[in-house]
């Protein structure tokens, strides 16, 4: 209670306070509400409502702390809706960045953290209750500073001060006086209240000095400013300036107005974004500078302004910042006040893809001329009562005839007695109808050599309208070879499957997967398992389970990938049943359209060689074990092979022996015949 007032008194003021805060704090959400509906599209409007939502949030605390007894829940409310309060600079800052058109720094990552990383820090340090504390003055509670405030009163000016300069400079350099005047009110409605809300609010409470709090209320003297630049100005509403604007920056051409010397004065954003041009001061630059080629064009554009000429138009090449050039298409219009040439609108652009799609048709129609002259299809123009409008020299080729000769003759020439008639009659009803009768892609029928002879041809026909009249175009292969070698083919397509049916060596075709896709039945025989048990299964269900399917699946994958496989291999196989198998394998590789590929194996079942192999194997080994002489001869007696006790019984080398006739062993003694 204030000294000398009495209880009514004092009751009667601290309500008057919390009102004066509460209508301010309405009329900012009103003011928010109305800025945000009056263009919501437009993010300066959607900021400038955040700033001003953040002073409601903060006002609304205020009114609670005037109007409560409880200090705890002054506490509260203080550390709750300060943080609008703490967030109002970022908001401010993130506005004028807006407002002025900094994409430069609005539109990059690291200015956001700028912006907003310190208000999230005061606001939780604010929730803390670090930022501001409470105490109770005779109109209530109110903030008073804690151990962050000072830091915190040093950012808000400095930010403030920031997004002011900001506005300084649009005032400065703005193109419209409607620009300079929307900047002059927000600069005056922010610095009117911002000035003593920083003295009574922030200077004195860190004196010890407590004085009724004025920033709510103050903050509706930045509201009436704007307010009434709305009203007047057209400030964050949709102007024709900022419609114009809107328009040039995304129409798709380069737009930059120039005074009569060429220096530049005004570009639209796709000017900037193409040519390279950064935030300098655009009144720096001439338009030649952009100009590679055409200087001279422009210059004489210039100089011809005040004789009354009009637009020129020209293919000119432009130059980047970077010092890239492109093709370009320029108008230049002089812009006339009074009889006088007071400026240069330049509109030019980017005919790069034009240049591209011009050269393509120009190839095109080369490469159009080239392969009817070279195509070895015969490519025939006929019109509606089917007379021949263009023929190529292929034609030559399959018919006999000069191109002379069938040129402005009737198509049934070239085609079969039979054949004429049927023609004749599907033309017209097409003609009449419209309707196909079958169609017209690839359709196989004879055709009529100069000979006499029939060849066989495959047509496909198209067409197109030309002066109300039907043209059809077709274009006529001769199949001749083809059709010799589908003949071929298919003899060799009867001997394979007469191979794969009847050979006895398993053979099975298998995918990059290990698949099985196909077996003959001499594998189905060798595994001993059905044809359906086998086909659509992975190569490991011919093996027993002790094998790890996993493993050799993965095995075979990584070497058909790299074409790893080898070509002849011998295999030891253990089906299922347990049975085991030797192997002689040879894989190849049968390639297919678009890069797939399938392995053919064929496989032979050498068991019984392998067995008798190693009974042979066994029985020199036990030979060579004896210790009884044995020798080996031919049917002359020759030596072919000796064991180890032999060569020690009778002292010879085995060089020495093989070879020689077993007679060298008889001794003289032995007697005659022997």
């Amino acid at each position: 209670m204030i000294d000398g007032m009495t209880p009514a008194a004092a009751y009667i003021s601290i309500g008057t306070y919390a009102l004066i805060s509460l209508a301010a704090t309405l009329l900012n959400t009103a003011h928010a509400v109305f800025v945000l509906l009056k263009n919501p599209g437009s993010a300066v409007n959607r900021l400038w409502s955040l700033a001003i939502f953040s002073l409601v949030v903060w006002g609304c605390g205020e009114v609670i702390m005037r109007s409560t007894d409880d200090i705890e829940v002054a506490a509260m409310v203080n550390r709750v809706c300060g943080i609008g309060f703490r967030l109002l600079p970022a908001f401010f800052l993130h506005f004028t960045l807006a407002f002025t058109e900094k994409p430069q720094f609005r539109k990059r990552w690291w200015m956001m953290v700028i912006v907003y990383c310190p208000a999230l820090v005061f606001s939780f340090l604010q929730s803390e209750g670090y930022i501001t504390k409470v105490t109770h003055l005779p109109w209530g509670y109110a903030s008073t500073p804690g151990e962050g405030f000072l830091y915190y009163i040093l950012w808000l000016e400095s930010y403030f001060l920031w997004g002011l300069y900001l506005c300084y400079q649009k005032f400065v350099a703005g193109r419209f006086r409607r620009e300079r005047k929307q900047a002059l009110f927000i600069l005056l409605g922010v610095v009117i209240p911002l000035l003593p809300s920083s003295i009574i609010d922030a200077v004195l409470p860190l004196l010890g000095i407590q004085f009724v709090r004025v920033s709510v209320v103050s903050s509706t003297i930045t509201v009436a400013f704007v307010t009434y630049a709305i009203d007047q100005f057209q400030l964050m509403s949709l102007t024709p300036e900022t419609s114009a604007k809107t328009v040039l920056d995304v129409m798709g051409g380069l737009l930059a107005v120039t005074d009569p010397s060429g220096r530049i004065v005004f570009t639209n954003q796709s000017f900037k974004e193409m040519l390279g041009v950064g935030e300098e001061r655009i009144d720096r630059l001439r338009f030649l500078e952009f100009l590679e080629d055409g200087k001279e064009l422009l210059l004489g554009a210039y100089e011809n302004a005040s004789a009354g000429t009009r637009s020129i138009l020209s293919e000119v090449k432009l130059r980047k910042r970077n010092g890239r050039t492109f093709p370009g298409l320029l108008s230049v219009s002089p812009i006339a006040s009074d009889g006088e040439t007071v400026g240069f609108v330049h509109l030019a652009r980017d005919i790069t893809e034009l240049k591209r799609v011009d050269q393509a048709i120009r190839e095109s129609e080369e490469r159009h001329r080239t392969v009817v002259e070279t195509v070895s299809d015969a490519i025939i123009m006929i019109d509606e009562n089917s007379k021949i409008l263009s023929i190529n020299s292929a034609a030559e080729e399959i018919f006999g005839y000069p191109v002379g000769e069938m040129e402005g003759q009737q198509l049934t020439k070239l085609m079969p007695e039979y054949l004429r008639h049927v023609h004749e009659a599907a033309l017209k009803r097409y003609l009449d109808t419209g309707k196909k009768h079958r169609a017209w892609d690839g359709i196989e029928l004879p055709g009529l050599h100069r000979s006499g002879k029939e060849i066989p041809l495959e047509i496909s026909f198209g067409e197109f309208i030309k002066d109300g009249k039907h043209v059809f175009t077709g274009i006529v292969r001769d199949i001749t070879e083809r059709k010799r070698v589908q003949d071929a083919l298919h003899q060799s397509e009867k001997r394979f499957r007469s191979v794969w049916e009847n050979a006895t060596d398993g053979m099975r075709l298998t995918d990059e997967n290990g698949t099985m896709i196909a077996v003959n039945a001499g594998f189905c025989k060798l595994v001993e398992m059905k044809q359906e048990d086998l086909v659509g299964r992975p190569i490991t269900a011919t093996y027993s389970g002790s094998v790890k399917p996993d493993e050799m699946l993965e095995k075979y994958r990584r070497r058909f990938e790299q074409r790893e496989i080898e070509t002849d291999i011998e295999r030891i196989l253990t089906l299922r049943s347990g049975k085991t198998l030797y192997l002689e394998v040879t894989n190849s590789f049968v390639e297919l359209e678009h890069g797939k590929a399938l392995l053919l194996g064929v496989f032979r079942d050498v068991t019984e060689r392998r067995l008798a192999e190693q009974k042979i194997q066994m029985l020199a080994h036990t030979i060579t074990s004896m210790q009884e002489c044995v020798s080996i001869t031919d049917m002359e007696n020759n030596i072919i092979s000796v064991n180890p006790a032999f060569l020690r019984t009778y002292g010879y080398e085995a060089s020495e022996i093989i070879g020689k006739n077993i007679t060298v062993l008889r001794s003289p003694n032995n007697p005659a015949g022997l």
